[in-house]
């Protein structure tokens, strides 16, 4: 078993770099480039059904809050930051987190669908054959299934969130838009609260 957690974590850790890796090996004349097949209707079932544990997805909008709450989450934290004493930019921060949520819900409904389908096709893209087999028999344990839904490690593929941090980001410029204009002086001599806004916006970790 342990065996099987130190390939998943390795592997997945380093699926942002796909396209990467792949660009230096078309650059090099002397290295020959293999590709490994696309995966098979029973690859990208098998894939599916470890995405539903890693992601609690067994209900259609599970993976949808899950993720969400992720990016409240980063939000809330970036919104720590502003200063105690200052009662202009509480007041400010407190009616934006309040109006994040019905605008961050809707750029998480848009995406969700190419998220998980691009997770699964990563999964089955990045273990093959015997390794996928053997996943999917740990993922059906409950140490297994309770290891993979603590570590959903997929989340450190970049490129399939890449149009919805994009969006986001646009939502962080937005808040920070309204905060200046609420509380310029504060944000004029804590540029940090800004900068946090928007690196709150470039991830979902």
């Amino acid at each position: 078993m342990k065996a099987i957690v130190a390939i998943f974590t390795v592997v997945c850790l380093v699926a942002g770099m796909t396209t990467q890796t792949r660009a230096q090996r078309n650059s090099s004349a002397h290295i020959r480039v293999v590709v490994a097949p696309e995966p098979d209707a029973e690859s990208l079932a098998k894939a599916r059904e470890i995405v539903k544990i890693m992601y609690h997805d067994d209900d259609p909008g599970d993976m949808e809050d899950w993720l969400f709450e992720k990016l409240m989450d980063r939000y809330r934290r970036a919104f720590d930051l502003a200063g105690l004493g200052d009662s202009d930019i509480q007041a400010a921060v407190h009616d934006e987190l309040s109006a994040v949520q019905p605008k961050l819900h809707p750029i998480v409904a848009r995406h969700i669908d190419e998220i998980r389908s691009g997770m699964v096709s990563e999964l089955a893209f990045r273990f093959q054959g015997k390794q996928l087999n053997d996943l999917v028999a740990f993922a059906r344990t409950p140490g297994g299934r309770n290891y993979l839904e603590t570590y959903p490690v997929l989340l450190s593929s970049r490129p399939i969130f890449r149009s919805l941090l994009a969006d986001n980001l646009q939502l962080a410029r937005q808040i920070n838009t309204e905060l200046r204009q609420r509380a310029p002086r504060y944000l004029d001599a804590h540029p940090a609260f800004e900068a946090a806004v928007y690196e709150a916006a470039r991830d979902v970790q």
